[in-house]
């Protein structure tokens, strides 16, 4: 096999990226740039404090639970590169970029940060940084989010590659405003935007202003952290002890979600959850049995489950939000008209039963549920798809107050794959290119290698309309080959 060059010219006589080289070699002393130091951000603000620059990390979890995954960094990071990068570049004749000696990892993270900067700052094609950057960069791995196995790479999905193309699409389709580059503070703006949905409530945009994924807002609303949001309902008027039947898209199989009460039994404004003396009984395998288990059929092994740290251990940043909005206001100033709840009632690592979907519908959202089990790969069937993609007309189109959010529990898997279905049927993208964007938009996003593979395989919107007409609407025909979801 050839070396790998020492020095490769991107831009002549203009940029320039040195691999493993963490100090100015001989000739560009003056113009030589370290690829963390430009993730840092030109304009500090609450959410990018005490933030690690060049680092990779998932919001809400320690280091420690990310297991060996280790990139691509941030969509935060990415545009701050771009910004700086594009300072030094005119600011200074030549730019060189170097990254870490002997350290694949970070050779990878620096070559999806260099792709990013040549297609959004500089309009190339994802072809083109391929051919500027050479075969074996573009062909780089990234382990799969949580990774467990190590540091081999058999069976990796995820190339360096993907996450060029998926950057492309995002220029192509508008899903970045390239523009926000052009000076700090439009970055920062956008910047902060996005940490603060982050951080405060769990959630991003795959599509901005049209898809959005989150984790089951119980699950950041009990986090002892102030900077996320407290309460999922904003407390209104006394609720009958029988929540509305209006919960499943309105209409559509109430008998599936709601439970039927027992004496002494009511519905907590917060939890929506029913507590008293007698058990509670959801149909479809939503709800656990008594003494609130989850019954055996929907544990989780291949699941992402928060780390509530203590108030009094957490490091937290000057600027924080204890009086944030409630998730219900947050849906509805980000224009939610239909959230989609793709985990149980009650999991495994969930510190209380999910909310009342009924709350939302009295806020004018629109509500389904559509549960996967979270094993065997956390996939959906074909019914799962072809259900999602029916309840999604006339929601996501583009036009303000029609976007639709998808939650899991924690917001990676599931949920993001029933996205990935959803971008793809209505853009036509490649889900190899879609999973490299997830992956940078949000962060620990897809749990499984299934799911991996299973986005990757979504080479078009034909292939997701396959996968829909497999079987009847709520059927649960297997969507792919080998799926085990019966």
């Amino acid at each position: 096999m050839a070396a790998r060059p020492e020095v490769i010219e991107l831009i002549p006589h203009r940029l320039y990226w040195l691999p493993y080289k963490p100090l100015a070699p001989r000739g560009f002393n003056d113009c030589f740039a370290c690829a963390e130091t430009l993730c840092e951000a030109r304009l500090q603000s609450g959410k990018s404090q005490g933030r690690s620059p060049g680092k990779y990390a998932v919001p809400h979890y320690s280091s420690k639970a990310t297991g060996f995954a280790f990139g691509p960094l941030s969509l935060d990071q990415v545009l701050w590169f771009c910004r700086n990068l594009d300072a030094r570049m005119a600011s200074s004749t030549k730019v060189a970029i170097g990254s870490p000696p002997r350290d694949d990892e970070a050779r990878s993270n620096t070559a999806v940060l260099i792709g990013a900067y040549l297609i959004l700052r500089c309009g190339w094609t994802s072809g083109r940084v391929f051919n500027a950057m050479g075969a074996d960069d573009a062909n780089a791995q990234f382990a799969c989010s949580w990774d467990r196995k190590g540091p081999l790479v058999q069976g990796r999905t995820l190339r360096v590659m993907d996450c060029w193309a998926g950057l492309e699409q995002a220029r192509l389709h508008d899903w970045i405003d390239t523009s926000c580059l052009d000076s700090d503070e439009d970055t920062a703006y956008v910047v902060d935007e996005y940490l603060d949905m982050v951080h405060t409530y769990d959630a991003s945009w795959v599509v901005p202003g049209q898809v959005m994924v989150s984790s089951d807002p119980l699950t950041t609303a009990c986090d002892p952290n102030p900077d996320t949001f407290k309460d999922v309902f904003t407390p209104t008027s006394p609720r009958s002890p029988i929540r509305s039947k209006k919960t499943d898209l309105e209409t559509e199989n109430p008998s599936e979600t709601t439970p039927r009460l027992g004496p002494g039994q009511f519905y907590t404004t917060h939890t929506g959850w029913a507590i008293g003396d007698t058990d509670v009984v959801l149909d479809n395998d939503m709800s656990p049995p008594a003494g609130m288990s989850p019954p055996s059929e929907i544990q989780s092994c291949d699941t992402v489950c928060k780390e509530y740290t203590p108030l009094s251990r957490m490091e937290l940043p000057e600027s924080c939000c204890p009086d944030s909005g409630s998730f219900a206001s947050f849906l509805r100033s980000s224009g939610i008209r239909l959230v989609v709840r793709a985990n149980f009632m009650y999991e495994a690592g969930m510190p209380q039963a999910s909310y009342d979907a009924g709350h939302l519908v009295e806020r004018g959202i629109r509500h389904l549920d559509l549960p996967v089990p979270d094993f065997d790969g956390g996939l959906p069937t074909g019914g799962d798809i072809a259900r999602l993609i029916e309840s999604c007309q006339g929601c996501a189109t583009g036009c303000s107050g029609n976007a639709v959010a998808i939650h899991c529990k924690g917001g990676f898997g599931r949920s993001m794959v029933l996205a990935c279905c959803l971008v793809v049927e209505r853009y036509d993208v490649r889900g190899d290119a879609l999973l490299g964007w997830v992956r940078i938009v949000r962060p620990g996003s897809v749990n499984t290698l299934e799911q991996e593979r299973f986005i990757s395989g979504l080479n078009g919107r034909g292939r997701v309309w396959k996968l829909a007409n497999r079987g009847s609407v709520g059927s649960k025909t297997p969507c792919h080959k080998g799926c085990t979801i019966a």
